[in-house]
């Protein structure tokens, strides 16, 4: 499993779902801010899309109005390739 450290201040995306039940990342919102370090685990299975790619990580990483799933204790992001 590939793994990333994201420290507080990176910039990423937020996941949204899309054509066929696909997940994308949001591009017409705007990009989330981690708000504290945390090591984001690859989402096997998943491509790419436009040099971004997803990642798990642990929800309380972000601010609550950063969460979209505010009962899970993980969510889905996605962070550029050189980012």
């Amino acid at each position: 499993m590939e793994q990333r450290k994201l420290k507080r201040g990176d910039v990423v995306r937020r996941s949204i779902s899309g054509a066929k039940g696909f997940y994308y990342p949001d591009f017409n919102g705007r990009a989330i801010m981690v708000r504290g370090d945390c090591v984001a685990e690859r989402q096997v299975g998943w491509n790419t899309c436009s040099e971004f790619v997803a990642y798990s990580v642990p929800t309380e990483a972000f601010s609550e109005k950063d969460r979209y799933d505010k009962g899970s204790s993980k969510m889905i992001i996605w962070v550029a390739i050189d980012g």
